[in-house]
Protein backbone atom coordinates (compact mmCIF):
# COMPACT_ATOMS: atom_id res chain seq x y z
CA UNK A 1 0.00 0.00 0.00
CA UNK A 2 2.55 2.38 1.19
CA UNK A 3 4.68 1.33 -2.25
CA UNK A 4 1.17 2.26 -3.96
CA UNK A 5 0.83 5.19 -2.46
CA UNK A 6 4.58 6.53 -3.57
CA UNK A 7 4.54 5.71 -6.85
CA UNK A 8 1.21 7.93 -7.05
CA UNK A 9 2.84 10.82 -5.54
CA UNK A 10 5.58 10.29 -7.79
CA UNK A 11 3.79 10.55 -10.59
CA UNK A 12 1.63 13.21 -9.89
CA UNK A 13 5.11 15.46 -9.39
CA UNK A 14 5.74 14.05 -12.93
CA UNK A 15 2.50 14.91 -14.04
CA UNK A 16 2.53 18.39 -12.76
CA UNK A 17 6.14 19.23 -13.33
CA UNK A 18 4.88 19.68 -17.03
CA UNK A 19 2.16 22.62 -15.81
CA UNK A 20 5.08 24.80 -14.49
CA UNK A 21 7.00 27.42 -16.41
CA UNK A 22 10.30 29.20 -15.22
CA UNK A 23 9.54 32.93 -13.81
CA UNK A 24 11.81 35.46 -13.00
CA UNK A 25 9.05 37.43 -10.49
CA UNK A 26 5.97 36.62 -8.96
CA UNK A 27 3.46 38.46 -7.65
CA UNK A 28 1.82 36.48 -4.55
CA UNK A 29 -2.11 37.23 -4.26
CA UNK A 30 -1.43 39.72 -1.21
CA UNK A 31 0.52 41.86 -3.65
CA UNK A 32 4.07 41.16 -2.91
CA UNK A 33 6.62 40.75 -5.73
CA UNK A 34 9.30 37.55 -5.36
CA UNK A 35 11.93 37.94 -7.50
CA UNK A 36 14.57 35.01 -8.34
CA UNK A 37 17.36 35.57 -5.67
CA UNK A 38 15.40 37.37 -3.20
CA UNK A 39 15.63 35.96 0.54
CA UNK A 40 12.62 34.77 2.53
CA UNK A 41 12.59 33.80 6.02
CA UNK A 42 11.27 30.66 7.01
CA UNK A 43 8.26 30.95 9.78
CA UNK A 44 7.60 28.02 12.27
CA UNK A 45 5.71 24.79 10.45
CA UNK A 46 1.93 24.76 10.74
CA UNK A 47 1.53 20.85 10.98
CA UNK A 48 1.63 18.28 14.04
CA UNK A 49 4.50 18.85 15.89
CA UNK A 50 5.76 22.13 13.66
CA UNK A 51 6.54 20.21 10.92
CA UNK A 52 6.23 21.85 7.55
CA UNK A 53 2.99 21.16 5.44
CA UNK A 54 4.08 23.23 2.65
CA UNK A 55 7.97 22.69 2.15
CA UNK A 56 9.25 19.23 0.56
CA UNK A 57 12.04 18.02 -0.47
CA UNK A 58 12.13 18.46 -4.31
CA UNK A 59 11.50 14.73 -5.77
CA UNK A 60 14.75 13.56 -7.50
CA UNK A 61 15.50 10.15 -9.46
CA UNK A 62 17.78 9.27 -5.84
CA UNK A 63 14.18 10.25 -3.82
CA UNK A 64 11.23 10.01 -5.71
CA UNK A 65 8.55 10.60 -2.69
CA UNK A 66 7.90 14.31 -2.04
CA UNK A 67 9.28 14.68 1.90
CA UNK A 68 8.10 17.00 3.90
CA UNK A 69 10.42 19.37 5.58
CA UNK A 70 11.27 18.72 8.99
CA UNK A 71 11.36 21.20 12.00
CA UNK A 72 13.18 23.25 13.62
CA UNK A 73 14.19 25.60 10.97
CA UNK A 74 11.81 28.61 12.02
CA UNK A 75 13.95 32.33 11.54
CA UNK A 76 16.48 30.98 9.26
CA UNK A 77 17.23 33.05 5.95
CA UNK A 78 17.13 31.24 2.51
CA UNK A 79 17.23 32.33 -1.14
CA UNK A 80 14.93 31.89 -3.94
CA UNK A 81 17.02 29.83 -6.59
CA UNK A 82 14.52 29.57 -8.63
CA UNK A 83 10.48 30.24 -9.37
CA UNK A 84 7.80 28.36 -11.29
CA UNK A 85 4.48 29.58 -11.85
CA UNK A 86 1.37 27.07 -12.55
CA UNK A 87 0.65 27.15 -16.45
CA UNK A 88 -3.10 26.69 -14.45
CA UNK A 89 -4.63 25.50 -11.26
CA UNK A 90 -4.51 21.69 -10.87
CA UNK A 91 -6.02 19.75 -7.82
CA UNK A 92 -5.14 21.88 -4.77
CA UNK A 93 -2.21 23.85 -6.42
CA UNK A 94 -2.40 27.24 -7.62
CA UNK A 95 -0.03 30.17 -7.88
CA UNK A 96 3.90 29.31 -7.92
CA UNK A 97 6.38 26.89 -6.38
CA UNK A 98 9.96 28.65 -5.15
CA UNK A 99 12.58 26.23 -5.13
CA UNK A 100 15.83 27.14 -2.46
CA UNK A 101 18.30 25.09 -1.09
CA UNK A 102 19.75 23.63 2.23
CA UNK A 103 23.36 22.31 1.63
CA UNK A 104 22.92 20.48 -1.43
CA UNK A 105 19.16 19.37 -1.10
CA UNK A 106 16.64 21.48 -2.85
CA UNK A 107 13.49 22.31 -1.52
CA UNK A 108 9.90 23.38 -2.89
CA UNK A 109 7.79 25.40 -1.18
CA UNK A 110 3.88 25.99 -2.50
CA UNK A 111 3.96 29.50 -2.03
CA UNK A 112 0.60 30.74 -1.55
CA UNK A 113 -0.30 28.39 0.94
CA UNK A 114 3.10 28.64 2.85
CA UNK A 115 2.42 32.47 2.97
CA UNK A 116 -1.28 31.98 4.32
CA UNK A 117 -0.22 29.87 7.05
CA UNK A 118 3.13 31.73 7.73
CA UNK A 119 5.50 29.07 7.27
CA UNK A 120 7.33 31.55 5.08
CA UNK A 121 7.70 35.10 5.66
CA UNK A 122 8.43 37.72 2.33
CA UNK A 123 10.37 41.00 3.34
Amino acid sequence: MKALILSLLACFTMATYGQFKKVDSYTTSTGKTIVTGDTFELGAGSGENETYLYITMKPSIASAAAYKMKKGLAGKKYKVELIRKLKNPIGGLSGATIIFKIGTTRYLIDLENALRTKEVVLY
